[in-house]
């Protein structure tokens, strides 16, 4: 792991092998995963929204294909069922810009999820749909789960 650059993010005991290539394995898909630079950022992700914000791991879709007419996308992580939160993964050399921005709400029409988060494990912007207005605003952060349950 030393050829991937420390993130903006907390370190998680991240479990990596190297075969013919250098993989790591994804806790949601249960399987291990070519360890690409998008993909450091997405495992981070994961983890961050489980560990750290308490998601609960059974809830998340990773890489899951979205069809919508004249597209066809895969949305990197979608949390909930129906979606409560979408988050766009880039590679950490990927600059956050207006273009990835656009890709994610695009992404985003399909899915529905009211708040939306963009990475590159060094930039993150996130965004909350006001559930009266429909407009989007950025916000700090994601909420933690335990601020989003009804008792």
């Amino acid at each position: 792991m030393d050829l991937l650059p420390k993130l903006g993010m907390p370190q998680f005991p991240f479990r990596t092998r190297a075969s013919d290539r250098l993989e790591i394995w994804d806790r949601c898909r249960k399987r291990w995963i070519k360890l690409t630079p998008e993909e450091w950022v997405r495992q981070h992700w994961i983890w961050y929204l489980i560990e750290s914000l308490g998601y609960p791991e059974s809830w998340f879709a990773i890489e899951q294909r979205v069809k919508k007419v004249g597209f066809k996308h895969r949305t990197d992580i979608v949390v909930g069922h129906p979606a409560i939160l979408l988050v766009e993964c880039k590679a950490p050399s990927v600059a956050i810009t207006q273009q990835t921005a656009d890709q994610a709400f695009k992404y985003n029409l399909t899915v529905q999820a009211p708040a939306l988060g963009l990475s590159n494990g060094f930039q993150h912007l996130f965004f909350s749909r006001d559930p009266v207005t429909g407009q989007w605003k950025q916000t700090e952060n994601f909420p933690p789960y335990h601020s989003l349950r009804t008792h």
